[in-house]
């Protein structure tokens, strides 16, 4: 297996799970300050941030993606990772150093993620789409 096949099956996951949570951001934009371009894009900076790390994480662990195909379990452990990255960006956009400052209206839209309502839908968003990929994969296949 090499490492190219794995960049590229985690490259192309980590592309649907920011469209998934995109989708996510355009279908709720309530809370998420995406009323003007700059919150819109705020909005979207938490699931791009996520995205983009997961073909790093890839590269740092193998395991993530054993043998550079989309199989089963890629399906739903791609979005519980996902999820869990949309939550930590979220905090680290939302910190603003001291405990008893309020987060910034402009950052509204990126720490709105941290709420489990908003990931939680994106997670379910995720599966949704990966299972039916795999679904219809595997009746190509055939």
């Amino acid at each position: 297996m090499t490492a190219n096949a794995r960049l590229v099956t985690s490259s192309f996951l980590a592309a649907v799970l920011f469209l998934c949570s995109a989708g996510v951001v355009v279908l709720q934009p309530a809370g998420m300050g995406a009323d003007t371009l700059r919150g819109w894009l705020l909005a979207l900076a938490v699931p791009l941030s996520a995205s983009a790390s997961l073909p790093l994480l890839s590269s740092l662990f193998p395991s993530l993606v054993p043998d550079g195909r989309f199989r089963f379990p890629l399906n739903l452990t791609w979005p519980a990772v996902h999820g869990a990255l949309l939550v930590a960006f979220a905090a680290l956009y939302g910190t603003t150093g001291v405990g008893v400052v309020a987060v910034p209206e402009p950052l509204q839209g990126a720490v709105s993620w941290s709420q489990p309502g908003r990931w939680g839908v994106s997670v379910a968003v995720q599966i949704v789409v990966l299972t039916a990929a795999l679904l219809a994969g595997g009746r190509r296949r055939r």
